[in-house]
């Protein structure tokens, strides 16, 4: 179950929950492929860094990257174990995607580590993903 997060623009950093409960909120929406809402929760100036698929700036960038992406992988999963605090405003989680290659119809198995930074306003600013080969 994701948790609903209230925020204050004046605050001047989220708490756990707070970063918690917008971390999940964007792994379901990841999960359920939903692009529209997933763009929702990024800042307009966020940027995106991937050891597997580049950096991309800028929501409209990242919107077409992440199209791409679920095109190339159109059954893709995130399965989180825990999320734990980062530096400051952000939130870090382990992860194992799973997902079927379109082009080839090969299984694919990743996991990796996915640092996620928050706006004051509880916007995504920032998204750094190392992936770790299996």
């Amino acid at each position: 179950m994701v948790k609903t997060a209230t925020f204050s623009p004046d605050a001047p950093e989220m708490n756990h929950d707070q970063k918690s409960a917008l971390a999940q909120l964007y792994v379901a929406r990841s999960n359920d492929h939903d692009l529209s809402g997933l763009m929702k929760l990024f800042d307009e100036f966020a940027t995106y860094q991937s050891s597997k698929v580049g950096t991309f700036t800028g929501r409209e960038e990242i919107k077409e990257m992440l199209a791409e992406f679920m095109g190339l992988f159109p059954d893709v999963r995130w399965d989180v174990y825990c999320y734990d605090n980062g530096p400051a405003d952000s939130i870090e989680f382990e992860f194992k995607m799973t997902a079927t290659h379109a082009p080839t119809g090969e299984t694919v198995e990743r996991r990796g580590c996915e640092r996620i930074a928050f706006t004051s306003k509880g916007k995504i600013r920032q998204i750094v993903v190392t992936i770790r080969d299996t």
